[in-house]
C-alpha cells in the first residue's frame, strides 16, 4: 500500500513539475455582434519574426469583409473593411512587396458586372500597391523563394507573368495562407450546370464541405476525404446567384448564372 502511494505521489509530482499550457490572450468578437449572419476566423501571420494575428469576418448580408490586424503583443494594429467582390486575403507579410514598414497582403476581386477577376496587393492602410487584371479564372498567384530571391507568379488568361519581388518571405507563413495558394479556385466560374470545387486534406483526413447561399443559408453538405481533391457539384437546381463553399475554415465563392 505504501509502495502504491509512493508511486502515485511521484507521478503527480512529475506531472505538476512539467510546463503547463497557459492562456495568453482571448479575442472577443464584440465588433461583430451587430452582424446577424457572419463568420469570423482568427488567423496568423509573421511580423518582425514574431507570430501576430489577424481576424477576418465575412458579413453575409452585405458581403463586406472586415480585417483587424494585431501586433505580437495582441494590441490592435489596424482595422479596415472591403466591399463586395473581395475574397481570399492571403500572404500577410512585411517588406515582401516593398520595403516600407507597413503590412501588405494580396486579395482576389471578382467583378460580377464585368465578369472579370483581379489580383490586388494592398497595404494595411487600404492603399493599392499593384493591381493585376485579365487574370486566370482557374489559377491563383504564387510567391516562391530560393535563398534570398522571391518571385511572384501571376497566371493571366493567355499567359503567365513572373515578377521579381524586393523582399523575402518570412520564416513562417500561416498554414491557411499556404493552403490558399495550393488550392485552385472553383471552375468553371460562373457555371450553370456543374462546378468543380477543389479542396485539400492531409492523408487519412476526412471532413465536411458546406455550401451556403449569399445569405448564409445552408444549401447542402458533402463528405470529403483525402483520396480525391475536388467535388463535382451539380448546380442545375440552384438559383442564379453567389454561393460559398467551406471546409476546415477555408472558403471560396462560385457563381451560378442561368
Amino acid at each position: 500500500m505504501r509502495k502504491t502511494f509512493l508511486i502515485l505521489s511521484l507521478s503527480f509530482f512529475m506531472l505538476s513539475s512539467k510546463a503547463q499550457i497557459a492562456l495568453e490572450h482571448t479575442f472577443d468578437y464584440d465588433f461583430v455582434n451587430n452582424l446577424e449572419r457572419s463568420r469570423t476566423y482568427v488567423e496568423h501571420y509573421v511580423l518582425n519574426n514574431e507570430i501576430s494575428f489577424f481576424i477576418r469576418t465575412e458579413d453575409f448580408d452585405t458581403d463586406i469583409k472586415l480585417l483587424r490586424l494585431y501586433y505580437p503583443d495582441f494590441s490592435l494594429r489596424n482595422s479596415f473593411s472591403f466591399g463586395k467582390g473581395y475574397y481570399n486575403f492571403y500572404y500577410l507579410t512585411q517588406k515582401l512587396f516593398n520595403d516600407d514598414e507597413l503590412v501588405e497582403f494580396m486579395s482576389t476581386y471578382w467583378d460580377e458586372v464585368e465578369e472579370v477577376r483581379y489580383f490586388i496587393i494592398f497595404n494595411e492602410n487600404g492603399e493599392i500597391i499593384r493591381k493585376f487584371d485579365n487574370v486566370s479564372w482557374y489559377s491563383n498567384p504564387q510567391v516562391i523563394q530560393y535563398q534570398n530571391q522571391a518571385k511572384l507568379i501571376i497566371p493571366y488568361i493567355d499567359k503567365t507573368g513572373v515578377y521579381s519581388l524586393p523582399g523575402a518571405i518570412p520564416n513562417s507563413i500561416s498554414e491557411n495562407t499556404d493552403k490558399s495558394f495550393s488550392i485552385l479556385p472553383p471552375y468553371p466560374n460562373p457555371s450553370y450546370s456543374f462546378v468543380n470545387l477543389p479542396y485539400k486534406l492531409e492523408v487519412g483526413q476526412t471532413s465536411v464541405m458546406s455550401i451556403y447561399n449569399i445569405n448564409g443559408q445552408l444549401i447542402e453538405r458533402k463528405k470529403i476525404d483525402a483520396f480525391f481533391d475536388v467535388i463535382k457539384l451539380n448546380v442545375e437546381n440552384y438559383k442564379s446567384g453567389v454561393y460559398i463553399y467551406e471546409y476546415n475554415g477555408i472558403s471560396n465563392k462560385f457563381i451560378v448564372n442561368k
